[in-house]
């Protein structure tokens, strides 16, 4: 959860003046917010019983 809420102030020139986040920064974090988010969706849906195509 930190991972989405410290991607905008990171990359906002406005908070973090010459230390913000460049654009490739930006890109990797949200790539690595998915990959770590999408696992734990996966198992919160299994938990409540949510059918996961492929998953059997």
């Amino acid at each position: 959860m930190p991972m989405i809420v410290l991607r905008p102030f990171t990359g906002s020139r406005d908070v973090m003046g010459e230390f913000a986040n460049r654009r490739i920064i930006t890109v990797a974090t949200v790539l690595g917010g998915a990959v770590v988010l999408t696992p734990n969706l996966v198992l919160l849906l299994q938990t409540f019983g949510v059918p996961i195509p492929g998953l059997g």
